[in-house]
């Protein structure tokens, strides 16, 4: 009843708000603390998404770039089959083109992207080889599409590019498309989601083709690779020996869920879109050899029924869904037959969203008709296909826009690390306070800078004569960028300067100045610093913090602390990439086993209390201001707002306290020494009993820091070259083992 006068309300936080008062006006005001928390958590997330299917409808309005997008997605339906790659034109700050975007489709009987391929000219009639020359971004299901060595003008200009380029280029990263196309990554990120989120995965064991996997029929065998779309329906051991013999490699044994519907599950930017697809007809193996017959008749396969070769049936998976018509996708809450998983599949599918680093995936489930709160998860797509609604269209659309702004964004932040004259162009054209200042004057010292990815910034400070010295931080990630702004802005005592940049016809926030905090990084003077004062500092600082009224949210937030749903994501990532890291695997499953136990509702509520927290307080984003007053030294100051967001008091001494145990060799009575400054800087006026209780719970979050480093630390190691993340991952769980016996005394 209230989503009509959402709309008018200024901002998101107001909304969120509303939404929180109008649950507590129903309960009459009786409603208990966590309980507000919990509805204003939930009323974020669902007014965040009525804010983005809005926001879409209204962009496409605004901007002809997506108007035609939408248009042709609309006359196309959308299909980013496997045989498609959607090709983006290069876009740069000094060409304001409009967005064109052009679809490749393979031809029936050809390789992927091969002679014949058909080039659906969206806006302008153009030969192949201009249309994509340099394009800026590719959509594309066949991770090995362009290792084919196809005669094909696009295939030439791609393999003449560095890697570097190549993996800009992917919406979805390389790597990850190459796991993806094989389904044991599905199976281990199913695993990973059965242990972190009690989502039941579907009974699987992995067969070499020399034993049987599994005991349970009937099953369904599906080889490993995802180019391979037959299916076997095996109602015996000898016909799984007999299967096994068939397909080369090794194959994926599922157990067969009998009165089941499948679902396809589109992810778009949070937004949820469900279409139902063709299932299986109801099959047992007290069926008879007819019985079996008709229903391989019913989904084109063939029946095989011998003492020699066993039982089994043969499918190709595409074909029997061509015969099918797959429903239209529909938002979730449409779909009456989910409401009660919906909960549990928002959760999954926000989680995926974080895990895999991309705003638009699929994923394949099962809902059990005899147990409807029941579902299974059994594949993962990066780019389905699908037919949608307006409002799905929209939110796709926008999405891609954006998606290419980013990219666009990324590029010119590359290019200002490595000539950093860029930004005090940027300065002199944008902040009002540098207009007169002579460029060649200005002297600039670099403070941190990447270009790999995500992690695209650049941080530099910029002295002037007669200028104050401002620090300008330019990310690569426009979402992330707009929340740190928000936050300096409440942080610092002045202002900072928005600088823009001007991509696909709008404007685009791509960094901001703020003035230079006073201070070196504890970890360059962690020898001059007394630790007791630096640990009463330090708490009295963490006091102010967490005391503040902090309206802007982290984009990652979902309704629980930050330490909750960061420690469940980087541990399903973790579970597959561990695979690649093999010094840290041993310690991995150690670690992994005692964080299905963390739950911090177990901590006493002065250390559980939900507060706005830095999150990643490590002697690198610690600046001490040894000049300060004595009453003052050592002055406390954080930066680097990046990862925070609600959490938990405790966490953010946690991760101070691991920091520095890492850095500095601490006994025992020091460390008591050092909990007892901490919460006497935080909290003096607490009684005795609750700095006692405190003290306990900063202890028990060492372990749990520890965990959450440890995952984050294999994910890097199994991307990254060489070992610096090992040593980080070695390094975080010598503190986890030392410490992990403290969560349990919680207990």
């Amino acid at each position: 009843q209230h989503l009509a006068s959402l709309k008018d309300l200024p901002s998101q936080t107001a909304l969120a708000d509303h939404v929180c008062c109008s649950m507590a006006e129903i309960s009459n005001g009786n409603a208990e603390p966590a309980e507000v928390s919990k509805a204003k958590s939930e009323g974020w997330q669902k007014v965040r998404k009525v804010l983005r299917v809005q926001r879409a409808v209204s962009a496409l309005r605004e901007l002809p770039a997506l108007k035609r997008l939408k248009e042709s997605a609309q006359r196309r339906s959308l299909a980013l089959t496997r045989a498609s790659t959607v090709v983006v034109e290069q876009f740069t700050r000094k060409a304001n083109r409009a967005l064109c975007v052009y679809l490749l489709e393979e031809g029936h009987d050809e390789g992927v992207l091969g002679e014949t391929a058909d080039v659906a000219l969206d806006f302008h009639e153009v030969e192949v080889g201009e249309a994509v020359g340099k394009p800026d971004l590719l959509l594309t299901n066949i991770p090995f599409a362009f290792d084919e060595g196809a005669d094909h003008s696009v295939v030439q200009w791609y393999n003449s590019l560095p890697d570097l380029l190549k993996e800009d280029l992917h919406y979805a990263p390389i790597e990850l498309q190459r796991l993806t196309a094989q389904r044991t990554y599905t199976h281990a990120i199913a695993d990973a989601l059965e242990n972190m989120l009690c989502v039941r995965q579907i009974a699987t064991k992995l067969a070499d083709g020399t034993q049987s996997a599994s005991n349970s029929f009937p099953s369904i065998v599906k080889p490993t690779s995802k180019t391979n779309h037959m299916r076997f329906l095996v109602f015996n051991d000898k016909g799984l020996e007999s299967v096994q013999s068939k397909i080369s490699g090794k194959c994926v044994v599922d157990e067969f869920v009998e009165k089941s519907a499948l679902y396809h599950v589109f992810v778009i930017d949070m937004n949820i879109f469900v279409a139902q697809r063709p299932c299986l007809p109801y099959i047992n193996t007290e069926m008879t050899s007819t019985e079996l017959k008709k229903v391989a008749e019913e989904i084109g396969g063939e029946l095989t029924d011998s003492p020699d070769e066993g039982r089994y049936l043969a499918f190709d998976s595409e074909a029997f869904a061509a015969r099918s018509k797959c429903g239209e996708g529909l938002p979730l809450d449409e779909v009456p037959e989910l409401s009660k998983i919906a909960g549990k599949l928002e959760q999954v599918a926000n989680t995926l969203t974080d895990a895999l680093g991309l705003g638009m995936f699929g994923i394949d489930i099962l809902l059990d008709k005899e147990n409807e709160d029941t579902f299974h998860l059994v594949d993962l797509t990066l780019m389905p296909a699908f037919n949608g609604t307006d409002d799905m269209l929209a939110v796709t659309a926008l999405h891609l826009f954006e998606e290419c702004q980013q990219r666009a964004v990324r590029v010119d932040i590359r290019s200002a690390v490595k000539n950093p004259k860029e930004v005090v162009d940027l300065m002199i054209a944008q902040h009002p306070g540098w207009s007169d200042v002579d460029r060649e004057a200005v002297t600039i010292n670099v403070l941190s800078a990447s270009t790999k990815g995500d992690k695209t910034g650049l941080v530099a400070s910029l002295a002037a004569e007669g200028k104050e010295t401002l620090v300008c931080r330019l990310r690569g990630i426009v979402e992330r960028t707009a929340f740190e702004r928000a936050i300096a802005d409440k942080m610092m005592d002045s202002p900072n300067t928005p600088l823009m940049g001007s991509y696909f016809g709008s404007r685009v926030l791509i960094g901001y100045t703020e003035g230079l905090i006073k201070g070196a990084q504890l970890e360059q003077v962690l020898d001059q610093v007394d630790r007791h004062s630096l640990c009463y500092s330090l708490g009295a600082a963490l006091r102010s913090l967490h005391t503040r009224e902090i309206d802007v949210q982290s984009p990652d937030y979902l309704g629980v602390p930050l330490c909750v749903s960061r420690l469940r994501t980087y541990s399903i990532i973790a579970c597959e990439a561990v695979n690649h890291v093999e010094p840290l695997q041993l310690h991995f499953k150690d670690v992994f086993a005692a964080v299905q136990s963390y739950d911090v509702s177990r901590l006493p509520p002065e250390a559980r209390q939900e507060v706005f927290g830095h999150f990643d307080c490590n002697l690198t984003n610690i600046l001490v201001d040894m000049t300060a007053p004595m009453e003052e030294a050592p002055k406390v100051h954080f930066i680097d707002w990046e990862q925070a967001g609600p959490n938990i008091a405790a966490y953010d001494f946690g991760k101070f306290l691991v920091s520095y145990m890492i850095a500095v060799p601490v006994d025992n009575n020091a460390l008591e020494a050092m909990l007892t400054a901490l919460v006497e800087g935080y909290a003096p006026e607490w009684d005795t009993l609750a700095k006692a209780r405190f003290k306990t719970s900063l202890l028990a979050m060492m372990p749990y820091v520890a965990a959450v480093n440890f995952m984050s630390n294999v994910r890097h190691a199994a991307t990254e070259v060489g070992d610096r993340w090992v040593k980080r991952g070695l390094a975080h769980y010598d503190i986890f083992a030392k410490y992990k016996h403290s969560w349990k005394d919680l207990m």
